[in-house]
C-alpha cells in the first residue's frame, strides 16, 4: 500500500530512502557528465571558457505556448492575434449610446494629451575617448578575460594619449 493511504512509518522510511538512492544516483550521473566535459576541454577552442561561462550563465525562460482556438500557439504573432481576439470578445464595443459629442470631446483631449507630452529628445552624445579612459581604469584588474582572451590589467597598461 502507499504510505498517503496508510500513513505507515516504516513505509515512509522506505520512501525516503528510496528517494535519497535515486537523488544519490542522479548527482552522481550529472557530476559525472561536468567532469567529462570539462576533460574534454581545451583551452586553444574557447570550449573550456563556454563551460565556465554557461555555469555563471542564468538560463533565459522560454515562453510556454499558448492553446489556441485550433490548438497550442508557438509563434509569437499567432500569440499576438489570439490576445487581440480575446481582448475583442471580452471587451465589445458599446454599440449605445452613441454620443458624437462626448467622442469628439475625447478625441480631443486625447490629442492634447500627446502633443503637449512628445517634445523630442536630445540626440544621444557620442562618447569621447576620456570617458573611454575613464571606464577602463575602472575596471577590476583581477576578472577572467573574455573570449577575446584581453585581460582587463592590459586594457588598464594601454597608453592614455589618443
Amino acid at each position: 500500500m502507499r504510505w498517503q493511504e496508510t500513513r505507515d512509518p516504516n513505509i515512509k522510511k522506505s520512501l525516503n530512502k528510496q528517494t535519497k538512492h535515486t537523488n544519490r544516483i542522479l548527482n552522481n550521473y550529472k557530476n559525472d557528465r561536468i567532469n567529462n566535459s570539462l576533460k574534454d576541454a581545451a583551452v586553444e577552442d574557447n570550449s573550456l571558457y563556454k563551460i565556465i561561462k554557461s555555469f555563471k550563465k542564468k538560463v533565459p525562460t522560454t515562453i510556454t505556448p499558448l492553446l489556441g482556438y485550433r490548438g497550442l500557439v508557438y509563434n509569437t504573432k499567432d500569440k499576438t492575434n489570439l490576445f487581440v481576439d480575446a481582448f475583442e470578445e471580452s471587451f465589445p464595443e458599446n454599440r449605445e449610446p452613441y454620443s458624437e459629442s462626448q467622442i469628439t470631446i475625447v478625441n480631443r483631449e486625447i490629442r492634447t494629451y500627446f502633443n503637449r507630452t512628445t517634445a523630442p529628445l536630445p540626440p544621444t552624445a557620442l562618447t569621447s575617448p576620456e570617458e573611454v579612459c575613464e571606464i577602463i581604469l575602472n575596471l577590476d584588474p583581477n576578472k577572467a578575460p573574455g573570449e577575446d582572451k584581453i585581460r582587463n590589467f592590459v586594457l588598464k597598461s594601454l597608453p592614455t594619449f589618443f
